[in-house]
């Protein structure tokens, strides 16, 4: 089957089009990624699991994308891992009688359990990863789900997919998905 060819300021109909699939597995490689996609990936993440493989970026914007993306997790994930430790802390405590259960233990373990619902309401189990290539440019732009793949010169910014006029090739053949899939592996465990 061969690929279908767009060209214009409305390769993100595509582009969006592949993100939001119900494909489970996403896997990206572009050298900028801008804030509204930052954004849109972070959400996407709850529900399947993203890659991303991008050059360390230059330009603002990028860098305050990945920095989002980077950041998001680790921090909610801080208050988690505090409230856990506050739990063990207090089970301990009250083992050695340093000072009565029902006083002090139940408040922790309430609060440990809400931020725990928070965790996994808030999307803190996000399932993306993201590796930043610092010793080489990255400069090729390849989207991957399960079903589909967009090759072309769209970065994965705003302006890359709705105001440049970008060429791009969707690509439905599972033969040269798996080609492509096999292709974002390689670069993936090179780096």
């Amino acid at each position: 089957m061969p690929a279908d060819s767009h060209s214009g300021k409305d390769t993100y109909m595509e582009i969006d089009g592949l993100l939001t699939n119900r494909d489970p597995n996403l896997n990206i490689v572009s050298p900028y990624i801008g804030p509204y996609y930052a954004r849109m990936l972070l959400g996407l993440a709850r529900r399947k699991n993203v890659r991303i493989i991008t050059s360390e970026p230059k330009l603002e914007s990028s860098k305050r994308a990945v920095a989002y993306i980077n950041s998001r997790g680790n921090r909610k994930a801080s208050l988690v891992k505090w409230s856990l430790y506050m739990i063990v802390l207090e089970a301990i405590l009250t083992l050695f009688r340093m000072y009565p259960l029902d006083f002090y233990i139940l408040p922790v373990f309430i609060l440990g359990w809400l931020a725990l619902y928070a965790h996994y309401r808030s999307g803190m189990n996000l399932r993306i990863r993201m590796k930043v290539v610092t010793k080489d440019f990255i400069h090729e732009k390849l989207f991957i789900s399960d079903t589909k793949a967009i090759v072309g010169s769209a970065n994965l910014t705003y302006g890359g997919t709705h105001k440049n006029i970008e060429h791009i090739e969707v690509i439905s053949d599972p033969e040269r998905i798996r080609g492509l899939a096999d292709h974002f592996e390689s670069l993936w465990s090179s780096y």
